[in-house]
């Protein structure tokens, strides 16, 4: 798995080294690498465009330098919250898991972005993401909540079956001569 990621990332970095190759290369050909070398990057992977709210998401992301990022989620291109603000990032692949709050959102135009925190303008950019929620879990908290109006309801009512009837006392027969 780790060579696949790794040869991902060399085959993304060919249109740079061959537009670098084409230009006339200095005395020494070890400046081709070094060129290559000193220019940040980040890349996100991205598995899937759905994220379902309540449950982990990971995060993957590559890139050819070590420092610590930041995981930022944007909707419709506006900062809309930091996933996490301090992750250690190390040249080669990266992860992060996010426990996507159950409450979250719903709906698209999410974006996830990962940069350094010394803000260098080097940042890494998804595709754009849809939250849904988890049918499944909406599905068995619906049913919990049906079944304690249902069994509030029976409790109600058998309270009120049992409960015992009150009647007025009759009034008392009045003395003689009243």
């Amino acid at each position: 798995m780790k060579k696949f990621f790794l040869i991902l990332a060399a085959v993304a970095w060919l249109p740079l080294l061959s537009a670098k190759a084409s230009a006339p290369l200095p005395a020494k050909a070890s400046t081709l690498l070094n060129w290559a070398d000193t220019i940040k990057a980040i890349r996100i992977e991205q598995p899937t465009d759905i994220v379902l709210a309540g449950k982990e998401q990971i995060i993957t992301w590559t890139c050819n330098f070590t420092d610590t990022v930041r995981i930022d989620l944007y909707r419709n291109e506006i900062l809309y919250a930091t996933v996490e603000y301090r992750v250690a990032s190390r040249a080669g692949v990266n992860s992060f898991v996010w426990n996507v709050p159950a409450n979250f959102p719903k709906g698209g135009g999410y974006r996830l972005v990962i940069q350094p925190l010394n803000n260098d303008g080097i940042s890494g950019k998804s595709n754009l993401l849809t939250v849904k929620s988890d049918n499944k879990n909406s599905k068995k908290i619906l049913l919990v909540a049906g079944g304690l109006i249902v069994a509030a309801g029976l409790t109600f009512l058998g309270i009120q079956l049992t409960k015992p009837q009150t009647r007025s006392l009759p009034e008392p027969p009045l003395p003689d001569g009243q």
